[in-house]
């Protein structure tokens, strides 16, 4: 059996239950998820603010006994399957809406900022399963 409450504190990292986090979206993808009862997660390698995917453009290394030494290890395929979603304690960011929203079309290509409770979110999406949670993802494979 899982420890919950363990899992729970080892994922928070120090994040304050009672804080909120803010998301900026697209209003067509919201709609969309609300829509669907679907989490919507992208591609790590397409968000556009390079601090979200700063992990991507990182070099990686692991020891290899055989040599005896350190060698690169290449995130190519760890790229094109890595999918998340990106969130921030800050409550307002001109970057954000302007990463969000489209200059084109309607008011479905506007952004728009969602709040939550940081325990809320933490329950929305570790219910059931502790390493996946018991959710339906919508991905979205730009």
């Amino acid at each position: 059996m899982v420890d919950y409450q363990y899992f729970r504190t080892q994922k928070m990292r120090g994040i304050n239950p009672d804080s909120y986090v803010y998301k900026y979206i697209r209003l067509e993808y919201l709609l969309s998820m609300l829509k669907n009862k679907k989490l919507r997660v992208d591609k790590v390698s397409t968000w556009e603010d390079p601090y979200e995917n700063f992990f991507m453009k990182e070099d990686f290394y692991t020891y290899a006994p055989f040599y005896k030494k350190n060698i690169p290890v290449s995130t190519e395929e760890i790229s094109k399957r890595l999918y998340g979603q990106s969130w921030t304690l800050k409550e307002e960011s001109d970057a954000m809406w302007r990463i969000y929203s489209s200059k084109e079309g309607g008011i479905e290509k506007k952004a728009v900022k969602v709040k939550v409770n940081v325990d809320s979110l933490f329950d929305l999406v570790y219910t059931g399963d502790p390493l996946y949670g018991n959710n339906k993802y919508w991905k979205n494979p730009i």
